[in-house]
C-alpha cells in the first residue's frame, strides 16, 4: 500500500513541478494527406508532461487539401486534426509519434484515425526548426460499410516559443 501511495505522489509531483513542460510550437508544412492529394497544414502544439526524458504533447492542426482529380470540386477540402505526440531527443534530432485523428467538416462525416510519426530538428541554436513526418490513417464515413487506408507525408518548418 505504501508503494502505491509513493507512486501516486511521484506522479502528482512530476505533473505539478517543473517537469511539466511549457513549450509551444507552431508547425507549418506541405505534403500529402491521402496518397497523392496535396495538402498544406498549419498546427499548434504544446507539451503537457514529461516523464523520464519522454515529452508528451498535444497538437491541433488545420489543413487544406486540393483534389486534383476531381474537376467538379468546389475548392480545397478542409481537414481538422489532433495528435498526441510522444517524443524524445536522439542526438540532434527529436523523434516523435503517436495516435492521430482527423475529420472533414461538412464532408459527409468522414473521420480518419491512425498514427503519425516523424523527426524534428533545429536550424542552428535558434527557435526555427524543421520536421519530416509520415502518417497512416484509416478513413471511414458514416453510412458507408467500408473504409480506406490513407498513407501521407509532410515536410515543413517549426517555430518553438
Amino acid at each position: 500500500m505504501n508503494a502505491l501511495k509513493i507512486a501516486g505522489l511521484s506522479v502528482a509531483c512530476a505533473l505539478s513541478s517543473s517537469a511539466l513542460a511549457q513549450s509551444v510550437t507552431v508547425w507549418g508544412g506541405l505534403g500529402t494527406e491521402a496518397y497523392f492529394v496535396p495538402t498544406a497544414t498549419l498546427g499548434l502544439s504544446a507539451d503537457v508532461a514529461k516523464f523520464s526524458g519522454v515529452r508528451v504533447g498535444v497538437r491541433g492542426s488545420a489543413g487544406l487539401a486540393l483534389l486534383p482529380f476531381e474537376a467538379s470540386a468546389p475548392g480545397p477540402l478542409t481537414l481538422l486534426g489532433a495528435d498526441v505526440l510522444f517524443s524524445g531527443a536522439s542526438g540532434p534530432l527529436n523523434a516523435y509519434g503517436g495516435p492521430s485523428v482527423a475529420f472533414v467538416p461538412g464532408g459527409g462525416g468522414v473521420v480518419m484515425v491512425g498514427a503519425v510519426g516523424g523527426v524534428q530538428g533545429q536550424f542552428g541554436a535558434g527557435a526555427l526548426g524543421w520536421f519530416a513526418e509520415g502518417k497512416l490513417r484509416y478513413a471511414f464515413a458514416s453510412g458507408v460499410g467500408t473504409g480506406l487506408v490513407l498513407p501521407g507525408a509532410t515536410i515543413g518548418v517549426t517555430y518553438r516559443f
